[in-house]
């Protein structure tokens, strides 16, 4: 930005306030939002797009960019009062030094980084929504071919009549796979071979994929659901 024009906005609510709760005090007395609200509201009337915000328990930076929807990073201090915190007292430093703020060279400064990460954050979005379509039409073939005589009548007379139950269906099972598989991939699900065998979906995978290779000439309506 120019000379002269701010770079941040910063406030300070009342220690322990929470940052994204309306108080009830000022909801009888004017307007009732959160001091995050406000701070976005006030950072896009006077075209500012980063803030601090802190109430004596948390730092949270903002960036809230002209015409596009807001995000924040919230630092709690009590973490960063212990060691295992150090990490997050070193983000904080990283990207509100001075150095990081004012006098890093172009594009390695605070604004500059918020701005490319916004663009690599669009990008990645329509990545994942690309191959989420295309996700999403595997699951709908492999169910079609696991029974290719009844599934597709079924499939194809429901599609027309009722596309958006068809698609909230798909995508509902999609996003449970994903959580499951995630949960899985993090040690969150019960360990041991119960499991292991009769629900784990990563699990089930493997067992198809063996049965591909011993079986290849009997697997399309094994696999089909799972492809």
């Amino acid at each position: 930005m120019g000379d002269g024009e701010p770079l941040m906005l910063v406030q300070m609510v009342s220690r322990g306030s929470p940052l994204d709760e309306a108080s009830e005090e000022e909801g009888r007395t004017g307007w009732s939002a959160s001091p995050q609200a406000k701070l976005e509201r006030l950072m896009r009337e006077v075209k500012v797009p980063a803030g601090l915000l802190c109430n004596g328990d948390a730092l949270r930076l903002v960036y809230a960019p002209s015409g596009e929807s807001s995000g924040h990073l919230t630092f709690p201090v009590s973490a960063m009062c212990e060691v295992s915190g150090r990490p997050i007292l070193a983000a904080l430093h990283m990207l509100l030094s001075e150095h990081r703020v004012f006098s890093a060279p172009d594009g390695r400064r605070l604004l500059d980084i918020l701005s490319e990460s916004r663009k690599y954050q669009a990008e990645v979005s329509n990545r994942l929504s690309d191959q989420v379509l295309g996700a999403l039409w595997e699951l709908l073939r492999g169910f079609q071919s696991s029974d290719p005589e009844d599934g597709r009548r079924v499939f194809d007379q429901t599609a027309r009549e009722e596309p958006e139950h068809v698609y909230g269906g798909l995508l509902t099972l999609l996003m449970r796979l994903i959580f499951v598989l995630y949960a899985e991939d993090e040690g969150l699900m019960p360990e041991g071979h119960v499991y292991a065998n009769n629900y784990s979906i990563s699990g089930l995978y493997d067992r198809l994929r063996s049965d591909a290779g011993r079986y290849p000439d009997t697997m399309d309506q094994r696999y089909g659901a799972y492809a």
